[in-house]
């Protein structure tokens, strides 16, 4: 779909994660080089925790993302499960950013389907 929408607009699209309970969009921006989004400085510390566990992982492992807010005054989020299930990235992209980044989202922990019968 992404194909199709920058073949017949004729713009480059780039992805952007956010949260309404983090910031809203701004989370974490695609750079140019497409490698990963990467995280803003201000926004938040992402890590990646083992679900059943509640610990942290190394990055590159697959687990959830949970994030702490740091900018956010009046209603500070302090791992704040997302539910998100993605890979966290601290090496440099290409472009040379050195901010951590993450892959795009896999899939959610929470995804179900209500089946009748």
């Amino acid at each position: 779909m992404r194909r199709r929408i920058q073949a017949e607009a004729g713009i480059q699209a780039y992805d952007i994660y956010g949260l309404s309970e983090i910031v809203g969009p701004g989370v974490a921006i695609d750079v140019p080089a497409r490698m990963a989004c990467t995280f803003s400085r201000t926004t938040s510390t992402p890590r990646s925790w083992i679900r059943k566990a509640g610990e942290p992982l190394p990055d590159g492992a697959e687990g959830e993302l949970v994030l702490t807010t740091l900018s956010k005054q009046a209603m500070p989020m302090i791992r704040y499960r997302t539910r998100d299930i993605t890979r966290l990235i601290a090496s440099p992209c290409l472009a040379r950013r050195t901010l951590r980044r993450m892959e795009r989202i896999s899939r959610r922990s929470d995804d179900m389907f209500i089946i009748r019968g």
